[in-house]
């Protein structure tokens, strides 16, 4: 057979076999990808996640108390039923003490403080400023319990809901992997990888991304905004999650609190904030101190370090949160919205929105899961919050998924 002739059907043939392989996709995994079957779940918090609630609540409320026994002059305050009520009276009562007490007050003003009335008074004063210290370390416990119950409240009801089969990454994109995207789309690497090569915060708010995880190629790319997350995922050929696929991925074909199940915490299962963080930022300390646990990392851990979950997924709780895809929006009144709840006269807020600090709903994407900094309590599966999409902080990562329709493999 001519050259010519045998080129011609070598070109029919490969043909043929590509319209093939495009009409029907493999079914086999992309790389780092597990297939999440389809299914039905209840999407949103049940009695599990309430009983969680009020176990932390106790802890925190606890530890409040016992702060308060632990110093002189506080110790009465401890009995009390309203703790919120009762801390935010003497918080206001020692605040005005401290005011008349830092300055000199003789009566009449004519005559002069004596040196024994100075040393009093500034005795009196160091006083004061340490039970503020202890009312306010108190009142934080306090605060965060009743923030606790009002964050639920965004996860109920409870509402059934039927879930196709997707693709999603077995690990966040990694610090490594972002890398190479930057470095092909000329994208900037976020501030915590910047600071963690300087050797140095550049952020006061958050003064632990000088630790050299945060530059680490395997451990999770953080701080990076929902768009930039989403150009990524584009790149990849894959895209974001939505909450629903996210929190039925996370939950492992289980129905339970954590993504390992519904044991608490003891330091081995996830990612979370500890002692070892608190070091590295002291200002964690109200939400953390209370928890006598602690895992091997003061801040992120390379992807995969702990087990994974019922869908053979690692990380659904801890090191770092995901962005999801709102479409269009994130909705804090999703759960009520799914189960026909909604009044009727309900108008969406298009507006400013108080729950955005202001900000239109327009501009806000929701994140799901926990991170580094995170308690047990928002280990939760359910836990869900929304942030403004142009808003990166460095416990804030994401994983992508896909259609297993897709023609593409989905990896590069």
């Amino acid at each position: 057979m001519p050259p010519r002739m045998l080129v011609l059907l070598w070109g029919m043939l490969m043909v043929t076999n590509s319209t093939s392989a495009a009409e029907h996709p493999s079914t086999e995994p992309p790389q780092d990808m597990v297939l999440v079957p389809a299914g039905s779940f209840t999407f949103g918090a049940g009695p599990k996640e309430r009983q969680l609630l009020n176990r932390v609540r106790k802890e925190l409320l606890e530890g409040a108390r016992a702060i308060l026994r632990s110093a002189d002059g506080t110790t009465d305050f401890a009995q009390a039923e309203d703790l919120t009520t009762v801390l935010a009276t003497a918080i206001k009562q020692v605040a005005d003490a401290r005011s008349r007490e830092s300055k000199p007050h003789p009566i009449p003003p004519a005559v002069s403080e004596t040196a024994e009335e100075t040393a009093n008074r500034k005795q009196r004063l160091a006083q004061l400023v340490a039970t503020s210290e202890v009312l306010s370390q108190a009142q934080a416990k306090v605060v965060l319990a009743e923030k606790m119950v009002s964050w639920l409240r965004a996860e109920e009801p409870g509402v059934v809901q039927q879930v196709e089969a997707f693709y999603m990454d077995k690990f966040a994109v990694t610090i490594g992997q972002y890398l190479e995207f930057c470095k092909a789309t000329q994208h900037e690497m976020p501030f915590p990888y910047k600071s963690a090569v300087a050797g140095a915060a550049s952020n006061k708010r958050f003064p632990e991304v000088a630790d050299p995880s945060f530059m680490d190629p395997k451990c999770p790319i953080t701080a990076v905004t929902q768009l930039e997350a989403k150009a990524y995922a584009a790149w990849v050929g894959k895209r974001l999650p939505t909450e629903i696929e996210w929190q039925y991925a996370a939950r492992g074909g289980r129905d339970t609190v954590f993504p390992w199940g519904d044991e608490p915490w003891d330091g081995t299962q996830a990612n979370l904030g500890g002692a070892s963080l608190v070091k590295l930022n002291p200002k964690y300390s109200p939400s953390l101190s209370h928890l006598p646990k602690d895992d091997r990392f003061a801040c992120l851990s390379p992807v995969g370090r702990f087990p994974p979950n019922g869908f053979g997924i690692y990380d659904m709780a801890g090191n770092a949160s995901n962005w999801c895809d709102g479409n269009p929006w994130f909705m804090s009144y999703l759960l009520v919205k799914l189960a026909g709840e909604l009044p009727k006269d309900f108008v969406e807020p298009r507006a400013k929105d108080p729950y955005f600090g202001g900000h239109t709903i327009e501009e806000c994407q929701p994140l799901c899961g926990s991170g580094y900094l995170n308690t047990e309590f928002d280990a939760r599966v359910t836990h869900r919050y929304g942030t403004l999409l142009m808003h990166g902080e460095p416990e804030r990562g994401f994983r992508c998924v896909r259609n297993p329709t897709d023609g593409s493999t989905g990896t590069r």
